[in-house]
């Protein structure tokens, strides 16, 4: 302490030294935003991580996942692989948070970084914990899109300001007498519009067609694929949409686009491949009113997340704006549908397919029209206005 000081009536006047703050907790330093909690709200977890694992470690990191998440009565799905970790968990906040410190507490998993959301009740119905050959079902030979050659990351902050920058552009062209852009047939269907072409910039949904349906990235190209694994043959062929452009890809969380913008690289077309990091999850948190449109589709008891910016899918049936997606009726389909409300009053059933609505594949796991047909359609809302109008010859 320094020494006293005289005048005219005694002080003392001492120089002390704050402590130290405490260590805040790994779980509340990695989440990038304060979450607020109601009665009976859980916690959902979205993370991954590319890591190289020892196949021994494989199996021993699976069992400690396993016995971590019961011990917190979480539920979910997590695989984990040689390639690393992928998961989403749900359960009550606090046991979320220690969880989040168990994991980052693993000299393997330091840096994961955790997408939250809520939901009101347990988002899933059980715990899954498997081993798995890749962190997402690519199929691709071994060796082939690695991790370490992935695109180039945008924060969702430089993914808004260029695609603000290109709605500028689209602008300056439309009042130059370029011709008007038909905005609604662009984030309906997916196509790439003349602006795009011109800046060079393709917007591309790594996700499934049912997924992009009810919510996307305003003008972007949408794959009409059932599964990630078809992924790759998409691309092969559709390489004249990308070459010489700058793909900007997006998917749920980021997992997918880590080995999605690898393969798009060793092919050689794009002249720059770049993704947003964290996804659709982290832009809409940023941006809820910003360039992604509709909902984003979520693979949990939820279905999907609410943004700011409305409903951009039509009922199967009649066509009108609907959302909320369920199973198709059949049996033995896991196709999902939308069916409006008004259609259901009616005594429309959801079937997705006249196949389903008549039963004809009752005692087979025969794959259905949606799953046949589709991939010959050009986009997706050309397919289900086809489907639309075979159904509605049969109701």
């Amino acid at each position: 302490y320094p020494p006293l000081r005289s005048s005219f009536s005694l002080s003392l006047s001492l120089t002390l030294t704050p402590p130290p703050p405490l260590p805040t907790p790994l779980a509340v330093r990695l989440f990038s935003f304060a979450m607020e909690f109601e009665e009976g709200d859980h916690e959902v977890l979205l993370f991954y991580l590319y890591v190289s694992l020892e196949p021994g470690e494989v199996s021993e990191i699976a069992a400690w996942q396993k016995s971590l998440c019961e011990s917190l009565s979480l539920v979910g799905k997590i695989r984990v692989s040689p390639e690393g970790l992928n998961g989403t968990l749900s359960g009550l906040p606090d046991r979320c948070a220690k969880y989040c410190d168990s994991l980052c507490a693993h000299s393997h998993f330091s840096s994961v970084q955790f997408k939250r959301s809520r939901s009101q009740g347990s988002a899933f119905d059980c715990l899954s914990v498997r081993v798995v050959p890749e962190v997402v079902p690519l199929n691709l030979p071994k060796g082939l899109a690695p991790v370490s050659e992935t695109g180039r990351h945008l924060s969702p902050k430089e993914v808004h300001q260029l695609l603000s920058t290109l709605e500028m552009n689209e602008k300056t062209l439309q009042g130059a007498g370029a011709g008007q852009t038909d905005t609604r047939r662009g984030e309906r269907q997916g196509e790439v519009g003349k602006t795009e072409a011109e800046d060079g910039l393709v917007v591309l949904d790594a996700r499934n067609y049912y997924e992009s349906r009810i919510g996307h990235f305003k003008n972007a190209v949408r794959p009409n694929i059932r599964k990630f694994s078809e992924f790759p043959q998409y691309l092969q062929q559709n390489l004249s949409l990308f070459k010489g452009k700058r793909v900007l890809m997006y998917c749920t969380g980021g997992v997918r686009c880590e080995r999605a913008t690898s393969y798009m690289k060793s092919l050689g077309v794009a002249k720059e491949v770049m993704q947003i990091e964290g996804g659709i999850h982290k832009y809409v948190e940023e941006y809820p009113r910003g360039y992604f449109v509709g909902k984003n589709y979520v693979f949990d008891n939820r279905v999907s997340l609410s943004t700011d910016n409305g409903v951009v899918s039509e009922c199967n049936y009649c066509g009108s704006y609907w959302d909320q997606y369920e199973f198709c009726l059949h049996s033995l389909c896991r196709i999902v549908v939308l069916c409006c409300p008004s259609c259901k009053s009616q005594g429309v059933q959801a079937y997705c397919c006249p196949k389903c609505q008549s039963q004809e594949n009752a005692a087979h796991r025969l794959p259905c029209e949606c799953n046949i047909e589709r991939r010959t359609y050009g986009t997706v809302d050309e397919f289900y206005r086809e489907m639309r109008r075979r159904v509605a010859e049969k109701i």
